[in-house]
């Protein structure tokens, strides 16, 4: 612990939504669900709109904010994405080296995190910027 209330409470946000991830995955370390984590929240940034990825990115926790952001350029403009196999496949690429995670199940396991701890609003703006193929990834409540 450091003493300084707002950095460990924001680490303490972030073990949980981690420790979370794992206990939903069933995967073997807290490295993991972090991997999957990481790697499922830059796909979804990768392919909205800035202005959604802003807006999303307000309601994380500090430190999952920052992870989410990591890399990220708005200039780029959101990747174009029709199908959800591409979006799986591009998952598994950025998986390599994490074979005991399997990509679908980390985007459905992240997209119900996201929605346990997302304001129902944030999540339907989300979830009506992506394709109908991807929307299927989301908890039926939120997806409908």
């Amino acid at each position: 612990m450091t003493n300084i209330p707002a950095i460990d409470h924001a680490a303490q946000q972030a073990h949980e939504w981690v420790h979370e991830l794992r206990q939903i995955l069933k995967v073997p370390s807290e490295r993991s669900a972090y991997a999957a984590l990481r790697a499922v929240l830059h796909q979804l940034r990768d392919r909205m709109p800035a202005s959604e990825v802003g807006d999303l990115g307000a309601q994380l926790p500090t430190l999952i904010r920052g992870i989410y952001f990591e890399g990220w350029n708005p200039l780029a403009g959101p990747q174009s994405i029709h199908h959800g196999r591409e979006f799986v496949d591009d998952l598994t690429g950025k998986l390599h080296g994490h074979e005991e995670i399997h990509a679908e199940s980390a985007i459905r396991a992240v997209f119900f995190l996201l929605s346990e701890h997302i304001s129902k609003g944030e999540i339907d703006d989300v979830i009506a910027t992506l394709p109908d193929e991807i929307k299927a990834f989301w908890p039926k409540s939120r997806a409908a």
